[in-house]
């Protein structure tokens, strides 16, 4: 399912991309703005990843191997 994603553009942009009619302007700019997205998502999640590590600076962390044993479920 889509929907529609209109945006205003300064009129020498549209004259321009009309210029290059043949261009596939729509698969272009969805990949640009999925693009745009994952990095914006990457960003994120690495503020809230940093908001974390900061909560437990000078707290004690577990040892790697009890990680590692608890991931495995033993």
């Amino acid at each position: 399912m889509s929907t529609v994603l209109s945006i205003r553009v300064p009129k020498r942009i549209k004259e321009q991309v009309k210029t290059f009619g043949d261009f596939d302007w729509k698969n272009y700019i969805q990949s640009a703005v999925e693009t745009k997205l994952r990095e914006l998502e990457a960003q994120r999640v690495l503020k809230e990843i940093d908001a974390l590590n900061r909560k437990l600076e000078g707290k004690p962390s577990p040892p790697s191997w009890k990680l590692i044993r608890e991931d495995r479920g033993r």
